[in-house]
């Protein structure tokens, strides 16, 4: 009989398999403890960050992050809008030390499209900073399945288009300042290009709302979950500050006008929040805007077509956008509820290897 060395058990052939080896001291081999997640399984949309792997610095470097990503998105941008406009029109002089508000018009098609795609961009940036930053995958930022849901977003179409484009066709033509584009209605010429704005107009508008939703909606509702840490808390900071800095980003001080820009985007945050993603919003944004931008190319008055510093609103425009909003957000929700869509954070799953005892 063979000789078996004191203080080791005797494994069978099976157990050896799985046993790992002692070391020469007579311990096992260190292992660190897993890395705790940072994306919090089961949680809402907004509550996506707040798993245990969280610190309170990612939200911290997370802000400046963005901020220093989109300055520098701005400029590369703008850089390449001036460009190409020294380019296309061959006199450098006037794009230097031009007005820039005659310059820089939308119902030019390289100054539209260059503008979209700079704010389609924002979609890479909330992803990489989600990603850089907090270690979960940018999908997640799109949906609390870890991905845009395509069909969902289809649904949501099928129901806004009809109803919505109705909608804006009326309000831009018996009231002008009630269209979200800010008052698309109105006669004029239309645009030289109108048919390139057009093409332009349903290549990039999709983006650009997209582009929007990701920063304003996505990104700062899962950084105020993972800074507040309450759900209701968190909910009613994302509200608060989503809105403001969405009806701010577009450049009107008009009472009526921020009241309006902030009800859309409130309205967009409890669908985010209610359906678990990002695309109900998406696709209300984008069918928004290309309603309002496709009258104004049409019908005239695109340049002015858009919100800027002087435009201005009144109580009737601003309740009348409300109430769409409000019945939009009401049917989508019933959809939601209705297809059964996904509301909280539901990871990829993954197998596990069960070792025997």
């Amino acid at each position: 009989m063979s000789e078996i060395s004191p203080g080791y058990p005797v494994l069978t052939p099976e157990q050896q398999r799985y046993q790992p080896m002692p070391s020469q001291q007579g311990y096992a081999p260190y292992q660190p403890p897993p890395r705790q997640p940072v994306l919090a399984e089961g949680a809402e949309y907004h509550m996506a960050l707040t798993g245990r792997g969280n610190a309170w610095w990612r939200p911290l470097v997370a802000v400046p992050a963005v901020l220093v990503g989109f300055g520098v998105l701005a400029i590369g941008f703008g850089v390449v809008m001036m460009l190409g406009l020294m380019i296309i029109t061959g006199d450098v002089d006037s794009v230097l030390n031009g007005d820039m508000t005659e310059i820089l018009r939308m119902d030019d098609p390289w100054i539209f499209g260059t503008q979209n795609l700079m704010l389609a961009t924002l979609i890479p940036l909330a992803g990489l900073t989600t990603w850089l930053i907090y270690q979960v995958r940018p999908g997640f930022v799109s949906s609390v399945v870890g991905r845009f849901r395509w069909g969902w977003a289809a649904w949501c179409a099928a129901l806004l288009v009809p109803a919505w484009g109705a909608y804006i066709v009326a309000a831009s033509a018996l009231m002008p300042t009630t269209a979200a584009g800010g008052g698309a209605g109105g006669e004029g010429q239309r645009p030289e290009h109108w048919v390139l704005l057009l093409v332009l107009m349903l290549l990039t508008t999709p983006l650009q709302s997209a582009g929007e939703e990701y920063l304003f909606r996505g990104w700062i509702m899962q950084q105020m979950g993972a800074v507040f840490r309450h759900r209701w808390v968190a909910l009613v900071a994302a509200i608060l500050l989503s809105s403001s800095l969405f009806a701010l980003a577009h450049g009107s001080l008009d009472p009526w006008v921020f009241l309006d820009l902030m009800g859309m985007a409130t309205g967009m945050v409890i669908l985010t929040w209610r359906t678990g993603g990002l695309e109900a919003a998406v696709v209300l944004h984008a069918v928004n805007n290309l309603f309002a931008i496709g009258y104004a190319i049409l019908f005239g008055n695109l340049a002015d077509s858009f919100i800027g510093t002087d435009t201005s609103s009144d109580a009737v425009s601003t309740l009348t956008s409300w109430g769409a909003i409000a019945v939009a957000t009401v049917a989508l929700l019933a959809l939601a509820r209705w297809r059964g869509v996904e509301r909280t954070v539901r990871p990829r799953v993954q197998t596990s290897v069960t070792y025997p005892a």
